[in-house]
């Protein structure tokens, strides 16, 4: 039915599939109403005022919408704030004292150097959590799936800090209510939380940079990680060690994106191919994204590299920086002109290079103490 008498009133709604936008507006028009007698006509006469209580309504909705917009962005970054606060990780805080008093809270029931490598997961899963809950409101790079992933990782490293804590310096009772309220928090926030329930450019990036395969560069480094500590050479930072470790899967993440397009441009990759990297044939990311990625990676492992070799003495230095020149050099020629080593049976030997020698070796230059430091 239309109703008659009535202006042009504008109504909004959010959209289903991402609430984070508005759709535009539909209108109630004018028009008679079409009923059997004038009487039911005469009864169906709406005030002269309703259009003005639609324009009061309207702007109401539009202020509210407008404030609601802004209600995600703010808990994600006061959650951000909280649980760096609550965590009790920083890129100052002693890797050894963790690896201790985990040991301690584990009553010896794993070895050191595992208990190393524990702590080194979490230490990284504090700031990746951070960044997922980070992205996961700004359009088009995040949605609910991001927020879940980087809520679920903070929560996780909340609860392995306060169990650590408690277990080794005794239970404080305030601790363990704030730890419940934010793992509370983080169950509910990705739940309620108005964001896109669509596709995420970061999660499309991330499948391109083939992230099943970064276990080939993390397990090493782990290993490393934790022969380090059983020799009694002590990490100079948590934030150090992170860094390092996430340059190398930048430079990981670079090469098998350049792969993905040597491949598809030599012919290698087709679409009736059941084992062809679907990398750029699926389109997940245009051509020229890949191509600004890959040298955003390789850009940012230079500057992080730049930053650690400030710490590496100059006799480890003068070693380290051939490996890491050595490492961007086979990761470019694995598959890319002028000599792809993959097309010519040599892509076995660059990997073993890679994630062997050169990976472990330069960790343990940029990370270990310069008075400590050595290989055996």
């Amino acid at each position: 039915r239309q109703w008659p008498g009535v202006s042009t009133a504008t109504y909004f709604w959010r959209d289903s599939v991402t609430p984070s936008t508005y759709v535009d507006s539909f209108t109630v028009f004018q028009g008679e109403y079409s009923g059997d007698s004038d009487a039911e006509s005469s009864s169906m006469t709406r005030p002269t005022h309703r259009g003005t209580r639609f324009s009061q309504l309207n702007k109401s909705l539009r202020i509210t919408f407008a404030l609601s917009s802004c209600i995600e962005p703010l808990a994600v970054v006061t959650s951000t704030a909280w649980f760096a606060i609550l965590s009790g990780m920083s890129p100052s805080m002693n890797f050894s004292e963790g690896v201790d008093d985990l040991t301690a809270a584990l009553g010896g029931g794993l070895p050191r150097p595992i208990c190393a490598g524990i702590h080194w997961i979490l230490c990284v899963a504090a700031p990746l959590g951070s960044l997922c809950l980070l992205l996961s409101v700004i359009p088009t790079l995040g949605n609910r799936t991001v927020m879940t992933a980087g809520a679920s990782l903070m929560a996780m490293v909340v609860v392995y800090n306060v169990a650590v804590n408690s277990i080794v310096s005794g239970c404080d009772t305030l601790q363990l209510l704030q730890s419940a309220l934010f793992v509370l928090i983080m169950r509910v926030l990705p739940r309620v939380a108005m964001v896109s329930d669509g596709e995420s450019g970061c999660i499309r990036w991330l499948i391109t940079t083939r992230p099943w395969s970064f276990t080939a560069v993390l397990l090493p480094l782990a290993v490393t990680a934790a022969t380090l500590d059983w020799w009694g050479i002590e990490i100079k930072s948590v934030g150090r060690a992170t860094e390092v470790v996430l340059s190398m899967v930048l430079l990981q993440a670079a090469a098998n994106q350049m792969n993905s397009l040597a491949d598809w441009r030599s012919g290698v990759d087709k679409a009736d191919s059941a084992t062809s990297d679907m990398t750029v044939l699926s389109g997940l990311l245009p051509v020229k994204a890949l191509v600004i990625s890959s040298a955003v990676s390789l850009a940012t492992f230079a500057v992080v590299f730049a930053d650690c070799a400030g710490d590496v003495d100059e006799a480890y230095f003068a070693i380290d920086k051939w490996i890491v020149i050595m490492g961007v050099v086979l990761s470019i020629i694995y598959t890319v002109f002028p000599i792809p080593l993959k097309y010519i049976g040599l892509g076995d030997v660059v990997v073993f290079m890679c994630f062997g020698p050169a990976a472990t070796h330069s960790r343990a230059y940029w990370e270990g103490r310069p008075a400590e430091r050595t290989m055996g």
